[in-house]
């Protein structure tokens, strides 16, 4: 497969330091070209000689690399992944991009990773003005296969979720937008309870009115596998009297919703390092929450406490 840098109608080869590294199971790229005398029938406006990225007076090298390794995610079983930059939320927040040696700043299009090829194809703008100004811009690197990490993937949606065997959902994220007429949850989602692996769990709503349920099901304890919960703006008034079922669980936060009381059950949690229950409507917590024997952060700020358990001093 033949290697590519096109910059509009601007063919340029790659320089020996192009590279891939391949970091803790994680990839990094850096992708240089070799200087060239600045042709302004060729490379105007995309280019400018006198920019600071560029080697020396006169000449372009224009380079796409990375800001450190990212990692590749197990969706379909293969280290590959596809990224549309700008990125859209939630964003892949652990691959950055950068372009050096261009006098427009601003890549938009998609990016094509595997261990052993890089492809950038999409447009390059300027940051100011309007962006109707554009170059073309394709990049495709072969490199020789790194070993690399597959990550658990992190589905956005339970469309998404839906697509895969359950028990292959490891992660999810869902997060309701904050614009007018977005659906509302009217009941806790129940084919959540079909991913048994869940081991990572946020349900980010909008606003508790938006996800006017109550009560978790009780067969959410179920989900044994279960190490982080974040439930944020919901209308939960209380957790499952079995809610210590949940023996991995070690991060449990439940922050600005209506949560009332929390049963005497959590206190079986041993592996709970971070509970955080900021803006709720708390009176009091189980005497019991001092003795949890992982616990090293307890956030529970704007709550109505008229007692707080004796026990807290336990906690280192």
């Amino acid at each position: 497969m033949q290697d590519i840098f096109q910059v509009g109608n601007a063919h340029f080869a790659f320089a020996p330091e192009t590279s891939a590294q391949f970091v803790d199971g994680g990839m990094q790229f850096e992708l240089h070209t070799l200087p060239v005398a600045f042709d302004k029938a060729l490379h105007a406006p995309a280019f400018q000689p006198d920019d600071v990225d560029n080697p020396s007076e006169g000449t372009i090298a224009p380079r796409f690399g990375t800001y450190g390794p990212f990692f590749f995610y197990d969706k379909t079983d293969e280290a590959h992944r596809v990224v549309q930059e700008p990125q859209t939320r939630p964003a892949t927040f652990d691959f950055r991009l950068y372009e050096r040696g261009f006098a427009w700043d601003r890549f938009q299009g998609e990016v094509t990773l595997t261990p052993s090829l890089v492809v950038i194809r999409g447009v390059m703008k300027a940051y100011s003005g309007d962006g109707a100004d554009s170059v073309a811009i394709h990049v495709r690197k072969a490199f020789e296969p790194g070993e690399v990490m597959l990550k658990p993937h992190t589905y956005t949606s339970l469309a998404e979720a839906a697509e895969v065997p359950p028990e292959r959902v490891q992660r999810l994220l869902i997060a309701q937008p904050w614009e007018r007429g977005t659906p509302k949850f009217d009941a806790f989602p129940p084919e959540i309870l079909r991913f048994s692996r869940l081991e990572f769990l946020s349900l980010q709503f909008a606003y508790p009115e938006y996800a006017p349920f109550t009560a978790l099901p009780d067969a959410f304890c179920a989900l044994g596998e279960l190490k982080e919960l974040f439930i944020r703006n919901s209308s939960i008034a209380q957790l499952p009297e079995d809610f210590g079922a949940l023996a991995q669980l070690e991060v449990l936060s439940m922050e600005h919703g209506k949560l009332e009381r929390l049963p005497d059950s959590i206190c079986k949690l041993a592996r709970l390092q971070r509970l955080l229950l900021n803006g709720n409507a708390l009176e009091r917590l189980p005497e019991c929450i001092g003795d949890l024997p992982a616990l090293r952060l307890l956030a529970v700020e704007k709550n109505p406490f008229v007692s707080l358990p004796a026990s807290l001093k336990k906690i280192e």
